[in-house]
């Protein structure tokens, strides 16, 4: 089976450190790489072909939301998942990232404690098809 292929974008250091190790745990998942910006997250899009983006909405010049619109007419289908502190349940942040292409949103507070629930995060945004019932006790947002 192929693996699915994960962008992640962050611009700490220590975030994309965690995704990548718990990534490595996962034998369904091959990190492509990591980026610490906007613009080195489009290269690394066009060049990786990635299945999902791991997309923090707030980075230094270009953020998340602004990054998903810039990447939109991209012909490779890639799902956007949104990574971000302040992506609690229902966040009008979320609501905004949903609107212009997000997949799901993720706390980053519940990256180590919901490893497991951001991994079938993952698997689902590679399908595109989400489990609402798998997401109710955990940091993730689902576009209504």
């Amino acid at each position: 089976m192929e693996k699915i292929k994960v962008l992640v974008v962050d611009d700490s250091l220590t975030i994309r450190a965690m995704f990548e190790e718990i990534l490595g745990k996962e034998p369904a998942f091959l990190c492509v790489g990591t980026a610490s910006n906007a613009e080195e997250a489009v290269e690394k899009v066009h060049k990786t072909l990635p299945d999902v983006v791991a997309l923090d909405i707030a980075m230094p010049g270009t953020g998340g939301i602004a990054l998903l619109d810039e990447l939109k007419g991209f012909w490779h289908e890639t799902a956007y998942v949104m990574v971000s502190s302040s992506a609690t349940h229902d966040a009008p942040i979320c609501t905004e990232a949903f609107e212009h292409g997000a997949f799901a949103c993720f706390d980053k507070s519940h990256l180590i404690a919901d490893k497991r629930s951001l991994v079938r995060l993952l698997k689902e945004a590679a399908k595109g098809k989400a489990s609402r019932a798998a997401h109710r006790d955990d940091g993730t947002t689902l576009p209504h």
